[in-house]
């Protein structure tokens, strides 16, 4: 370790306190003028998005607390490993820890070495139903401690480079708004309101026998909802042979094909995707194969896109709703003329380049923090050359 650094347990260094849950029932705790979160309202990015309010009779009436502002909030149930920091008064459920640390240590240090910290914890989870870390196990993790002075430089360096990150990261949120600013203007012009069967083929896949190990394997790749994300499959996590292609009767469809997934858990149905490559599916997708002669497959996808969530209604069922093939052939959609399609597709394409080096500028930024964290917390980096300039 280096010189003048050391090593503490996390819990000799900060104070805890835990969260709690007003009771439901209780009318007089709830739609008060005091945000109450839970792990739920913590993003990636360390933002705080309150949902629920609650009163001043639910704080006194409850296990739940109050965290002043500049509070360290470490989720420890659920989403675990996740932190934050409160820039505002916060009440905070049974999810969430709140860490306050000592005069000893940086509240953005800690929260740098937290973050570092935070893929660990979320393997070391453990539950049946809710998945979570004890205050022991918090209270014992292992801490390098800079002298005071370097600390806040390492934060204050760590903290530069995640604004350079962040701010590449707006940057490829507001670039991914375009294909829909692009299909609104593309329907500004004359359209012809029709269906999706009425423009295009929809087909499904099957699942071949498992209990035939020959059924699978190498060969052609086989698409499941999980595969489905709203870009273009390039990759399955599964392939069946050609002897599981001839059991199941599947079809191989061809590149550029639409899929749509009709089911599947958490916000999986109504996403569509692109083959980037010949595959099959399984029946749970349904595969869109646009007629070139009237629809654009470009154009029809990003609609599709688009609508994620009115497909998404259009489901039917008792405990689990889902799409079928034939809701999906009744799914409307708008098309301007063959040449306003092809015109959206051309722009489209400038857009992909765009967005790959975009993406890629966010993966490089990514792994600088991530390498340049490490070092720092290993008391490797020479503060004296981070050159800080405004993101």
């Amino acid at each position: 370790m280096k010189a003048g650094w050391t090593a503490v347990a996390l819990g000799d260094v900060v104070r805890f306190q835990s969260g709690g849950t007003p009771a439901r029932g209780r009318d007089e705790f709830w739609n008060g003028d005091l945000p109450w979160i839970t792990g739920a309202d913590i993003a990636a990015d360390g933002s705080i998005t309150p949902r629920v309010h609650i009163t001043s009779a639910a704080v006194s009436g409850s296990a739940t607390a109050v965290a002043p502002p500049g509070t360290l909030l470490l989720v420890t149930r659920t989403s675990v490993g996740k932190n934050a920091v409160t820039t505002f008064p916060v009440a905070f459920s049974q999810d969430i820890t709140a860490i306050s640390p000592s005069e000893r240590v940086d509240l953005g240090y800690l929260r740098a070495f937290l973050g570092s910290r935070a893929a660990t914890l979320a393997n070391t989870a453990r539950g049946a139903t809710i998945k979570g870390i004890t205050r022991e196990v918090v209270a014992g993790i292992s801490m390098p401690l800079p002298p005071l002075d370097e600390q806040r430089r390492i934060a204050r360096a760590l903290d530069h480079v995640e604004a350079l990150r962040l701010k590449r990261k707006q940057t490829l949120d507001h670039l991914l708004e375009f294909p829909r600013a692009l299909v609104q203007e593309a329907l500004s012009h004359q359209s012809t309101l029709t269906t999706v069967g009425s423009i295009a083929e929809v087909a499904t896949g099957s699942t071949p026998s498992r209990a035939n190990p020959q059924n699978f394997g190498s060969g052609i790749p086989w698409v499941k909802t999980t595969e489905v994300t709203g870009d273009v499959i390039s990759s399955t996590s599964e392939r069946v042979t050609a002897d599981g292609v001839r059991s199941a009767h599947l079809r191989i469809f061809p590149e550029t094909s639409l899929v749509l997934a009709m089911y599947g858990q958490g916000s999986t149905r109504g996403r569509v995707g692109v083959l980037g490559l010949p595959a099959t599916t399984n029946q749970a997708c349904a595969v869109i194969l646009a007629n070139p002669a009237v629809c654009n497959y470009r154009f029809l996808f990003e609609q599709l896109k688009c609508n994620y969530e009115q497909i998404r209604q259009m489901a039917r069922g008792g405990n689990q709703a889902n799409l079928n093939l034939s809701i999906v052939r009744s799914i409307p959609v708008s098309l301007p003329s063959l040449d306003a399609q092809r015109e959206f597709a051309r722009r489209m394409g400038f857009f992909d380049l765009q967005a790959r080096r975009t993406r890629e500028h966010v993966r490089q930024i990514d792994d600088l923090f991530e390498s340049l964290r490490a070092r720092a917390l290993a008391g490797e980096l020479d503060l004296d050359y981070v050159r800080l300039t405004s993101p």
